[in-house]
């Protein structure tokens, strides 16, 4: 078991044995990937956690933030620049749940929109897109989502730009698999992100990362916000 004690703790009150094993092995599989990248085992990253609730690595320069939605999980890691990262399916009732995530623009432009699919698609976009945000700047779900207004179109090349809390934050973006986005959120602007995928090890609870594999990113210490994505399936 890669896992401490909290995390234990918090796998066990899973109802769902599925639900369960994919946060030990998304969480396993952050242990993997952080613990080579400040040099040390798995089981011995120690995390912390700041006044706002999100977690971070004492004594480190490191900036990591985890998110997993089914059978995948997506870990963003930086050097010196607060990151946060969000993946989603896309529901099957979208024109349901957007009144509950989107702001009163963003929700006009929304049921303009003339099919199903584009609205499901749009309201992705927007819900990842808030909750990579909120996840960098560590309030999480804490803040009403309709509170705030990103947009749902499809973002130029360049990604957008969101001013929260004093600060800047950029956001890019991604697709995962058919039906399903992310966006990752930087305090800084990413420049190119790095997308890596990672072959799996079988474990008791099944697949995992396998962890970090050759050269950083950039050649030297800092790591420009990079993404690692892995279906973490317990079959």
């Amino acid at each position: 078991m890669l896992l401490d004690a909290a995390e234990t703790a918090r796998a066990s009150r899973f109802y769902r044995e599925a639900d369960r094993n994919r946060y030990v092995l998304a969480h396993a599989a952050c242990r993997r990937i952080l613990g080579a990248a400040i040099g040390c085992r798995p089981i011995d990253v120690v995390f912390s956690t700041a006044a706002d609730g999100k977690p971070f690595l004492p004594g480190s320069l490191l900036r990591f933030n985890l998110s997993h939605s089914g059978e995948h999980a997506a870990l963003a890691i930086s050097t010196g620049c607060e990151v946060g990262v969000d993946i989603e399916t896309s529901p099957p009732e979208a024109d349901r749940i957007a009144p509950l995530v989107l702001s009163d623009a963003e929700l006009s432009a929304y049921f303009l929109l003339p099919s199903p699919p584009a609205r499901a698609a749009a309201f992705l976009r927007a819900w990842t897109r808030k909750e990579a945000v909120l996840k960098g700047v560590g309030c999480g779900l804490r803040r009403d989502l309709r509170s705030l207004t990103i947009g749902i179109e499809r973002a130029a090349d360049g990604g957008l730009t969101v001013e929260l809390d004093g600060g800047v934050w950029h956001l890019s973006d991604f697709a995962m698999e058919q039906e399903m986005l992310g966006c990752l959120a930087t305090a800084e602007h990413p420049g190119q992100i790095i997308f890596r995928r990672f072959g799996v090890d079988r474990l008791e609870h099944g697949k995992v990362f396998s962890g970090l594999s050759g050269e950083g990113t950039d050649g030297k210490d800092a790591v420009r916000p990079t993404l690692y994505e892995q279906p973490t399936c317990s079959t």
